[in-house]
């Protein structure tokens, strides 16, 4: 049985024991305890940056040390850190650090970063700094071939407050993409999103739980499968339309009659738009 004993991370903390402190984020067996040392020498602030700007040479501990700099709060280390996310090596680490610090001369090597192939760390570093100059660069990410990312994006164009975001986000809330669409909507609610009620329709039937609706099912039994009627409705505005006669008829009382007119109706639009060359624009209603 061992009688060794880790230290005590919040007593060396407490007594400002920046070698005890470093031997444990540089040595521990837990990840866990070597993160919280990393933390605690962060909250020491500056007399623990040398130690810790030190430790960023050395692979074993560079990873620790860049989260340990982006707890001290202290702006003469977002230079350095910036030369880290840069040179390409801890790029995730160090934009984590850069965001928790908030300094605004973060923001265009970040934007810069966005090209790299693991970007998560990196939108989402963005997101706390809340600069507007993101905004284009982290819409561009929308079409990351990664969901994460996608789905990151979404939620930082919310972060980042600015309206010009708002049509791309609509896009994203109406898409297939189910990663997206959730963050996306909240995203429209922080930017005090207020659609026409035509594209409120066409979001509310495209994201809508069909199950158990009576009047879909007769929509099945008319036309189909389910993608088989969303390529019949391919226009959004069609689609709307499908919204507004189904939610008139599960809220009708004579189901039989108003079936019949729902059917004429979603039959007569069906008509219209298969007989244009080109369609009602998606954003034009």
């Amino acid at each position: 049985m061992s009688i060794f004993r880790p230290a005590n991370i919040q007593k060396l903390k407490e007594k400002g024991d920046i070698r005890g402190l470093m031997t444990v984020m540089s040595q521990d067996a837990d990840h866990a305890r070597r993160r919280e040392a990393a933390d605690a020498l962060g909250a020491l602030g500056q007399k623990s940056i040398p130690s810790l700007l030190e430790a960023t040479r050395d692979p074993s501990k560079a990873g620790y040390a860049i989260r340990g700099l982006g707890e001290t709060g202290n702006p003469s280390v977002v230079e350095p850190l910036i030369e880290i996310f840069n040179a390409g090596r801890w790029t995730g680490e160090a934009a984590s650090a850069l965001g928790r610090l908030g300094d605004r001369r973060a923001v265009e090597p970040l934007i810069a970063g966005l090209h790299q192939k693991y970007k998560t760390n990196t939108l989402a570093a963005l997101g706390k700094l809340g600069d507007k100059r993101a905004v284009p660069a982290v819409i561009s990410c929308l079409d990351s071939d990664d969901f994460t990312d996608r789905a990151i994006a979404a939620r930082v164009l919310g972060e980042l407050n600015d309206s010009q975001a708002i049509p791309v986000l609509e896009l994203a809330y109406a898409s297939e993409d189910a990663t997206v669409a959730e963050p996306a909507l909240n995203s429209l609610k922080k930017l005090g999103w207020t659609p026409l009620v035509a594209k409120q329709m066409l979001y509310m039937v495209m994201t809508w739980n069909r199950e158990g609706s009576q009047f879909m099912t007769h929509l099945h039994n008319q036309y189909g499968r389910e993608d088989e009627i969303r390529a019949r409705f391919h226009n959004p505005w069609a689609m709307a339309q499908v919204f507004v006669v189904q939610q008139t008829y599960e809220h009708s009382a004579d189901k039989s009659d108003t079936c019949k007119a729902c059917e004429r109706l979603v039959q007569a639009r069906i008509k219209t738009e298969l007989s244009r060359q080109n369609p009602i624009d998606s954003y034009h209603f």
